[in-house]
């Protein structure tokens, strides 16, 4: 087909529309993703000795506590590398889509053990 008939003018539009549309949507992934990074996301757990908590805090326990706090994001989109096993402050970054990633503050806190009411005498 010759470049300069009406179909090839027809595709270059096209495209011209799906730029503007990711364009678009790469705008508002980085205005989420601005909004993410100004959370800090606070898991509370049970710690041991040496700061390690009992179990694990893994990417769905982000992306819930995060939906808690009005964002959801897939839990598949936290690419947490192995689930946080201790006590800390933890930067985990989050795939928004096109090429637009956040980094989401973890600061995963000790439960703090209710000591039993003292006697009065």
């Amino acid at each position: 087909m010759p470049a300069e008939s009406g179909s090839a003018r027809q595709i270059e539009h096209e495209m011209r529309m799906i730029r503007k549309r990711e364009e678009k949507r790469r705008a508002h992934l980085r205005e989420v993703a601005k909004g993410i990074e100004a959370l800090t996301v606070e898991i509370k757990a049970r710690a041991g000795e040496e700061e390690k908590i009992f179990g694990s805090v893994t990417a769905a326990n982000i992306a819930e506590h995060l939906k808690e706090m009005g964002c959801e994001i897939d839990r598949r989109s936290i690419k947490l590398e192995e689930p946080i096993k201790a006590l800390g402050i933890y930067s985990v970054p989050a795939a928004l889509g096109l090429g637009v990633e956040a980094s989401i503050k973890v600061w995963v806190t000790p439960i703090e053990e209710e000591k039993p009411a003292e006697a009065a005498e």
